[in-house]
Formats: C-alpha cells, structure tokens, sequence
C-alpha cells in the first residue's frame, strides 16, 4: 500500500510539471506564432505625415506585438520628429498597432542676432525655424546671446542663460493669468528686462 501510494504522488507531481510545461509552451507558441502585425495605425493631431511616421518607427508588418522594442520606437519617433511630445504604443489584438502621439505647442518665438526666427516650447525644445510672418500668438523674445538654435534639441543654461531666464519669467506669467497679454520680452540688457504687455504697456522688470 505504502508503495502504491509513493507512485500516485509520483505520478501526480508528473502530472502537474507537464501541465505547467503544456501551458507554457502554448504560451510561448501564442506570443511567437500568433499576435503578429498586420495593421499599423497612428492616432492624434500630428502635421508629420502618418506613412512616415509608421516607417520612421521601424515597426513592420509580421513582428510580434508583444515583442516590439516600444521605447526604441519611442525614442526613434521623438528624435526625428521635433513637434511630437508624447508617443505610445497600443496593442489591440489579434493583430493592430495603434501609434497615439500628441504635439508640442510653441510657446515663444526666439529672434537670433543674425540666424533668424525660432519656435520653442515651454519645456525649451526647439521645434523650427520660422518665418517673421508666423510669430502670431507666441511671445517674441528678443536680445537672446545664442547664434545658433537647432530644431530638436533642448534649451538650457549652459544653452542661453538668457532663453532659459524668460521660460522662467514667462511661467510665472502664467500662473498670474496674464499670458494671453503678452507681446514680447527684451532681455538685451538682463539689468533692464522690458515686457511689452497687450501692446499697451511696458513693464520694466529690473534685474
């Protein structure tokens, strides 16, 4: 009896091993063979064109949705595209990925000494050149130190002092509802910092 008895625990545990092996094979056999690719989508307001955007992701038809290298794809989205703020993968099974991506929105327009015009956001990034005819409603920043802005990077201190100075300002503008009002700012001299405020008045900030 007591023999009979080691082999049912026996056969029991054999039992179980396969039935753990048996589940993750068939796990592994879903996630390989089945799940693959075969619509890719991109979601969200975006001005970059949506073919692009599925080709510059490196995404292809076939791969394996749970085995996509999403902050790869992430970060090759962000890098190439200056406007995209946030990227996300979306599974939807059996076979579509869904590429959700939001945009930047400039803030200011930084007016270089012999480079031109640039749209920055209020994170600092760098998202274009422009035209003077498109400042429109972002604020004109003039008497910056830089000579050279490039689109995608991000603006810091050891960037321009001075663009980083008015993110600042410009924040603070913000949290006191007034930034609909602002026109422009001229740190030309950063112990005169001059606000133009509804094309109405001007706002002598000091140092």
């Amino acid at each position: 009896r007591a023999l009979r008895m080691r082999r049912r625990k026996r056969h029991r545990m054999v039992f179980r091993i396969l039935c753990v092996l048996i589940v993750c094979a068939a796990a592994v056999l879903a996630s390989t063979v089945f799940f693959r690719v075969s619509t890719i989508t991109v979601s969200g307001e975006t001005r970059y064109d949506r073919n692009e955007l599925i080709q510059t992701s490196g995404v292809l038809e076939g791969d394996n949705l749970f085995f996509l290298r999403g902050k790869g794809v992430v970060n090759s989205l962000c890098n190439t595209y200056p406007y995209l703020d946030t990227v996300k993968l979306k599974r939807h099974l059996p076979d579509t990925l869904e590429i959700a991506v939001t945009e930047r929105v400039p803030l200011m327009t930084v007016r270089l000494p012999s480079n031109g015009l640039y749209y920055v956001d209020e994170d600092g990034k760098v998202l274009e050149k422009v035209l003077k005819s498109q400042i429109g409603d972002t604020v004109l920043v003039e008497g910056v130190e830089v000579t050279q802005l490039t689109p995608g990077e991000v603006v810091t201190k050891d960037t321009s002092e001075k663009i980083t100075a008015v993110m600042g300002l410009l924040d603070l503008f913000e949290r006191y509802d007034m930034m609909d009002k602002i026109v422009s700012v001229d740190i030309s001299q950063s112990f005169n910092v001059q606000v133009n405020f509804d094309d109405r008045y001007t706002l002598e900030l000091g140092t």
